[in-house]
């Protein structure tokens, strides 16, 4: 049985949230210059010349991103980012770059995108640059895996999709799946199969020639036609099959394809409404697989190659692109560095070398796919995992960059810390090849392109210990090598006088000291061993250093620690005192060093967590599992919070990892990058941190970090975010997340219903909410939504779909024995995929064959033992997934 269209009741979202950017990017580094990670041009409009780009580059846009995210770039490289976080998504991660440009595509005027999201294969959004607005495009609920790819845009709202029909994958004895061609509407929410004329076993999802023509492959007369989705216009072409050296150009006049001869690989073409086959040119000494035809247009072809052709292009294991020209005969070098020499880094077989839609330039990636060095080793300045970035180039003419930078960049994070609110960031940052510290930057709230790079004249290696709210004060640690008084010292910049005082000149040979702590008043703490290098004191002791007067006056001895950990705040100072294993915090006033409160440390406490409040009151010490807030005036516990985390200074929050409490209530919500924008930004600030550049199992990916920030969201009701629905065998299963709403403690949960019945609940595992119900035979509508226990509910999200839960028929079964080869025929009454199964004892071998129309079909047996009598069944698939099956039969092989 056929079914048909999926209507989404509830489409939009991100209409109601604010317009402003979710993140602040903290990898601020004035020094880096080119896009700062991996930046891939998937797509270009023809019209306006718009262009649709993955990147995990943070200074593309003043509006960043977590990790990888889409863009949507201007001719002159501006880019602007598509907030997916709003329906709380994320961009697919850049790893590999093959099939990148399946995952998301550009409309032909630039206006609107089609992309990809993380969490499921099933989850495309429509993107519309009026308004930001975001539309998850739904898929019906008897589709397996849901969609393969984007296929193309036929207008500013139409796009074309491939999505994966048949039985599930998970039986691999199951009869094979098919692609299958869509269309989406995003006025209307539809989704329609689009049907091909005749019967078509596959179609190219990866070319929509022209902006209109898909390229299929017909049962009927076994060649490949071109279909005009618009005028609804089929032409069968000469072409047989798909090969794998060969190439339709993006006007759909020709077809490109390479061969082999014993001399060279041989260039020709296929006039396609003709069938005339034209030589183009020989290349000696090469092969298709040496010489790759990677794309085509008009007159002109595109081609990878690392054989050095060119003078310009050594012989060497990287790659280059090259273009020949129908109208002059020549093969010559695109891609060409600003110096003159070749690329010699391109990856082939990826997609992502491709002509502009005019044909007059050509977009190829450049950065080693492998990640792997460039022979003899890694190039100066650059990374062993290098940027990859996409670039424009015509032949003879200069490469520019298809996206531009707005300011410094990151992937070059090597450690640092934040100021007590947040509101500022001091971190070590590292120079391309290498993984030291070559530079201390600071990226406060005033900050937008550009962080601040701390002066320094001291070579040595500085690391980051602190840095006031506010940016101003920047404490660092570093190795002195003047010749006098050498060794580890503490030392203080001040971003408003442009001074850098040496905090601890007045201990010998350096102070041992692994913290410094500064508060907003200019005044900075830290602990120090002082026999033998601080006069007329032993031991350890706590020191304050007023930054103004360059005043340095011992506090209080503090006794031995084996926690170098410390935490300044409302005039106090904490720090850890007692052996390793039984340690104590003290706490005392940060003027006279008198000791305000003593304990214990709790069972499993996270010295690094410490944190106090302004007020005076309270100091948290965080385990592996709660927070504890002690009274500071009576020492007394006051509060166990149900989250590890930090407590902030106005006390009102623990901020964890991957949650967040709310103090007063003891409320507890979930946060992460892609829950960010779902709701109001009224809880405290958390900081991210991601691999500059993709993937962190990449050998040689010696990239830093990147580093990120955003202000947690509470929204006023729960919102549903992912909501996955899939079907497997008699059940179909929904998934979803939820953000919990308001700052008062209410039970949640997440509930579905069909067709209006009673509302279910969705279990909670550790990932989502989820249930699984029987499928039905019938038109069916499954709403959902999120609730809690003071009545406030989400959205809900209502599908209407129809569903298949038929079985196809297989009738008239037949086996034509010839020798040890039988035929077996039988006819199906949809259209679909079908296999035989057979075996002497048990059905353990099959034959398998691609989707065909309705009707009879043939299966040929061979290899057959002679004079064997075999067990056999015919099984067939319809779209939805049904399978049909004959009764088992048997056939007896001649001699």
């Amino acid at each position: 049985m056929r079914s048909i269209a999926t209507i989404a009741l509830s489409l939009f979202f991100g209409l109601g949230f604010s317009q402003s950017p979710t993140y602040s990017r903290i990898t601020l580094d004035p020094t880096v210059t080119v896009p700062a990670g991996d930046a891939v041009c998937l797509d270009i409009a023809p019209i306006g010349g718009y262009s649709l780009v993955l990147s995990n580059a943070g200074n593309i846009a003043r509006d960043t991103g977590f990790e990888s995210q889409y863009y949507l770039v201007s001719p002159r490289g501006e880019a602007e980012r598509i907030p997916l976080e709003k329906v709380g998504e994320m961009a697919r991660p850049i790893a590999g770059l093959s099939y990148l440009q399946d995952q998301a595509k550009i409309s032909p005027r630039g206006s609107a995108a089609v992309v990809r999201g993380r969490y499921s294969d099933s989850n495309y959004y429509f993107y519309r640059r009026e308004g930001k607005q975001i539309q998850r495009i739904p898929g019906p609920l008897n589709w397996i895996t849901g969609f393969q790819a984007v296929v193309g845009f036929i207008s500013e709202t139409a796009v074309l999709l491939a999505r994966e029909a048949g039985p599930a994958t998970s039986d691999p004895n199951n009869p094979p799946t098919w692609a299958e061609l869509v269309k989406y509407d995003c006025l209307t929410g539809l989704v329609t199969p689009v049907e091909l004329p005749g019967s078509s076993s596959y179609f190219d999802y990866r070319s929509l020639l022209g902006g209109r023509k898909i390229v299929y492959s017909s049962t009927e007369d076994n060649r490949l036609h071109l279909y005009d989705i618009k005028t609804g216009v089929d032409t069968p072409t000469p072409i047989e099959s798909f090969g794998p050296n060969q190439k339709f150009d993006q006007t759909g006049t020709y077809l490109y394809r390479t061969r082999n001869e014993s001399d060279g690989v041989v260039l020709e073409r296929v006039v396609l409404a003709t069938g005339k086959v034209e030589s183009l040119f020989k290349q000696e000494g090469f092969g298709a697989e040496t010489l790759i035809l990677e794309a085509a247009f008009g007159d002109k072809a595109l081609f990878m190659t690392s054989g050095g052709i060119d003078d310009r292009d050594p012989k060497v294991i990287g790659w280059d692109a090259y273009q020949f020209d129908v109208s002059t005969g020549q093969l010559a070098l695109v891609s060409v560095k600003p110096d003159g020499t070749a690329s010699n880094n391109l990856p082939p077989y990826t997609g992502t070398n491709f002509f502009t839609p005019d044909g007059s330039a050509v977009v190829y990636q450049a950065g080693f796919e492998s990640q792997i060095p460039p022979p003899p080793g890694p190039v100066p300045g650059e990374w062993l995992y290098a940027f990859r970035h996409s670039y424009r180039q015509s032949v003879g003419q200069p490469r520019e960059l298809v996206v531009q930078t707005i300011g410094g960049g990151g992937a070059n994070y090597r450690t640092g810390v934040s100021s007590r609110n947040g509101t500022a960031v001091i971190y070590a940052a590292s120079d391309a090849g290498n993984t030291t510290f070559d530079r201390l930057v600071v990226r406060d709230s005033s900050a937008r392109v550009n962080g601040r790079v701390v002066p320094t004249a001291n070579p040595n290696r500085k690391t980051p210990l602190d840095v006031s709210d506010d940016g101003r004060f920047a404490v660092y640690r570093a190795t002195t090598s003047t010749g006098v008084n050498d060794g580890i010292h503490l030392f203080v910049q001040d971003a408003q006088t442009g001074l850098t005082k040496w905090v601890t000149n007045a201990f010998t040979n350096g102070a041992i000291s692994h913290q410094g702590k500064v508060d907003q008043d200019g005044k900075l703490y830290f602990t120090a061993f002082a026999t033998d290098r601080y006069p007329g004191l032993t031991g350890n002791w706590l020191f304050r250093y007023d930054i103004q007067t360059e005043t340095l006056t011992p506090l209080k001895e503090t006794g031995i620690s084996f926690y170098g950990e410390m935490e300044v705040g409302g005039g106090r100072v904490a720090y850890i005192d007692g052996p390793n294993g039984a340690p104590v915090v003290v706490v005392v006033d940060g003027v006279t060093g008198e000791e305000r409160m003593r304990t214990a440390a709790p069972t499993g406490f996270e010295p690094t967590l410490m944190s106090l409040t302004t007020d005076r009151k309270t100091i948290a010490l965080s385990t592996r599992t709660s927070t504890l807030l002690y009274d500071i005036p009576t020492g007394s516990l006051r509060q166990t919070v149900p989250t590890s985390g930090k407590l902030t200074p106005s006390g009102e929050w623990v901020t964890g990892y991957s949650e967040v409490c709310y103090v007063p209530t003891g409320a507890v919500f979930s946060h992460s990058p892609e829950t960010a924008a779902l709701g109001a930004p009224v809880g405290p600030l958390a900081l991210w941190s991601y691999l500059g550049g993709g993937n962190p199992i990449a050998p040689n990916n010696d990239r830093g970090m990147d580093l990120l920030r955003y202000r947690i969201s509470i929204p006023t009701s729960p919102v549903l975010y992912t909501t996955l629905f899939t079907t497997e065998g008699g059940n179909f299963s929904i998934f979803t997340k939820m953000s919990v709403a308001g700052l008062q403690k209410a039970e949640s949960w997440v509930e579905a219903r069909i067709d209006g019945g009673d509302w279910q609940r969705l279990t909670m595992d550790q990932i989502g909410y989820r249930i699984s119900l029987p499928r039905p035979a019938r038109a069916t509508a499954v709403e959902v939504r999120g609730r809690d226990a003071l009545g406030r509910t989400s959205e809900i999200q209502s599908f209407a779909f129809e569903s298949d839960t038929v079985a196809p028929l297989v009738e008239g079964v037949t086996a034509t024995v010839s020798g040890t080869e039988v035929t077996v025929g039988f006819t199906m009454n949809e259209a679909g995929s079908s296999q035989v199964r057979y075996g002497v004892d048990t059905l353990t071998d099959r034959k398998v064959f691609e989707k065909r129309a309705a009707g009879a079909r043939q299966i040929k047996l061979s290899g057959l033992k002679p004079n064997t009598t075999y067990k056999y069944r015919v099984e067939v698939s319809d779209r939805a997934g049904n399978i049909g099956r004959s009764e088992e039969l048997t056939f007896t092989t001649g001699s």
